[in-house]
């Protein structure tokens, strides 16, 4: 199999040889095949802001900072969206830390679990730090994946928080959704539910479309059907279940993130973690 890799890779050019991978793996390719000829400067994973968390923290990354080994100026950009994917606001931070740590101030007039995506921008173009340090120029490097991690609080007197990173974004800093819906398939988590505590189950849609999505209760054989609008937030609460739990959808990646005890009832067993 390795020799027929080389063999294509020696007769085709780089990009035709990924739009034919892309092609033959297309049920499970999670970005648009237009991103194979042309990436936009920069991408961003999708993060969830909680209703009930007493404070939010964004650690952000500047990624040019980390490769030149020194301070750089940058401003950070966070772009919220509803449940339903309106735009919300934009907050902005200016530093020039290796990471910064951004609170996130407000209520953002919602009730429910929305999503933000974060992009960065310098104060002139980057391409001179990779020359400073040899680096070969590609697509990859060219567009710059802006990631991240929340932290989550559900007490605001407690020093310790739960910290997760974005679900798949693919979502560029002018807003084009580059992510696409796969064929349809289950994902399981190897996570077994309890019944003395609550959770949240979180979802966001990266996508242009609509999204179904399915919960399966594996131990009383019920499901749950919903949709999720482009840029949209679905939450769903689990309440007093023992067992598995299964998720089917199109999305590029099918996981939640589940917000363990999350509206501060049982501070003491909060946690937020990737399923």
């Amino acid at each position: 199999m390795n020799s027929i890799k080389t063999l294509l890779k020696h007769f085709f050019p780089g990009k035709i040889y990924h739009l034919l991978s892309a092609i033959k793996n297309r049920s499970s390719y999670p970005y648009s095949f237009s991103t194979i000829f042309k990436l936009p400067e920069s991408i961003s994973d999708f993060f969830v802001w909680s209703p009930y968390a007493r404070k939010t923290y964004f650690v952000a990354e500047n990624v040019r900072a980390l490769i030149k080994g020194e301070k750089v100026k940058v401003t950070h950009h966070l772009k919220f969206y509803s449940r339903d994917g309106v735009f919300l606001r934009e907050d902005s931070h200016s530093d020039d830390d290796f990471f910064s740590r951004i609170k996130i101030n407000g209520k953002l007039n919602e009730d429910h679990y929305c999503s933000f995506t974060h992009s960065v921008q310098y104060d002139k173009d980057g391409d001179d730090i990779f020359i400073d340090k040899k680096i070969k120029m590609n697509r990859e490097l060219v567009c710059g994946q802006n990631r991240g991690y929340c932290i989550y609080y559900p007490d605001s007197d407690l020093s310790i928080g739960s910290m997760v990173h974005g679900n798949f974004g693919g979502i560029s800093d002018q807003g084009a959704r580059l992510a696409r819906q796969r064929a349809m398939h289950l994902y399981t988590p190897a996570y077994m539910f309890e019944p003395h505590n609550e959770y949240d189950l979180v979802f966001n849609n990266p996508t242009s479309r609509q999204l179904k999505l399915f919960v399966y209760y594996d131990s009383t054989n019920d499901f749950l059907e919903q949709s999720i609008e482009p840029l949209g937030t679905l939450s769903v609460r689990i309440v007093n279940y023992t067992g598995i739990l299964s998720f089917e959808s199109r999305l590029p990646i099918g996981r939640p993130i589940i917000f363990k005890n999350p509206d501060g009832k049982n501070s003491s067993d909060f946690d937020v973690l990737h399923s």
